[in-house]
């Protein structure tokens, strides 16, 4: 019986607590609005955590839209 009632205060401890979350990278914003008079459009990744990440970027299509984008993502890999 103490076996079963120590295990249910776990595991409600165990929803009570909640988790942090921490940011490795830093994106200075998630849509870019590119300008048709200039050649590109850019945005801020930075990490400055000492692990390493690896991000990927897509451009996604647009709801009933024709096929490919006008647009390419250099690197398309971080």
């Amino acid at each position: 019986m103490r076996f079963i009632r120590t295990i249910g205060l776990a595991i409600t401890m165990f929803t009570l607590v909640q988790a942090t979350a921490t940011a490795g990278v830093i994106i200075g914003g998630t849509r870019i609005i590119f300008d048709g008079a200039k050649k590109e459009a850019s945005i801020s990744v930075n990490n400055p955590d000492a692990t390493p990440y690896l991000i990927q970027s897509w451009i996604d299509e647009q709801e009933g839209g024709s096929g490919k984008a006008p647009f390419i993502i250099t690197p398309p890999m971080y």
